[in-house]
């Protein structure tokens, strides 16, 4: 059975335990279900004729990767990932020019990750103006973890933008 975990986004600072707590589980079961996927993958294409073996194994495949994220980003209050998250979104690398605006937390980040899966061409941006617009403050195409925004731009991001090609 595969299982599909939906995009989350917090926006909210009463919510930030869940929130993490739900991505902790996430990574965790995304990690165990490699070690345990390549016994399942064979045993179930074991169990159908040769002639359909090929098909059946690109099908599962094309399952399997629905439910990693391809990328993640989360913004923090404090320095050093500290002071409760602000701002976290996920997505499976088929986002193409996705603007968030950070409503509730407006220019209060400190520290963020950045994290792009393996072959994934996802990038990301952050602007200190709503609608991925004004200065451009920080962007990687790489995995990326700030604990300490620069002084010049701390508490300054107003929207995220993220592009997978």
């Amino acid at each position: 059975m595969l299982i599909k975990f939906p995009s989350v986004s917090i926006l909210h600072p009463h919510r930030n335990s869940v929130e993490q707590l739900s991505s902790k589980v996430l990574k965790h079961f995304t990690l165990n279900s490699i070690n345990h996927f390549y016994g399942i993958l064979h045993h179930l294409v074991s169990q159908i004729p040769i002639e359909m073996q090929l098909t059946t194994v690109f099908t599962i495949l094309a399952a399997a990767a629905s439910v990693t994220s391809a990328w993640e980003f989360t913004g923090y209050r404090d320095q050093s990932y500290k002071g409760g998250v602000i701002i976290y979104r996920s997505g499976n690398g088929l986002v193409n020019n996705l603007c968030v605006d950070i409503i509730t937390n407006d220019n209060k980040m400190s520290s963020f990750k950045w994290y792009r899966g393996i072959n994934i061409g996802c990038s990301f941006k952050l602007f200190n103006g709503h609608g991925c617009k004004g200065t451009k403050l920080a962007s990687s195409t790489g995995n990326w973890n700030v604990p300490a925004i620069s002084a010049a731009n701390n508490d300054k991001a107003s929207s995220l933008w993220v592009d997978c090609l």
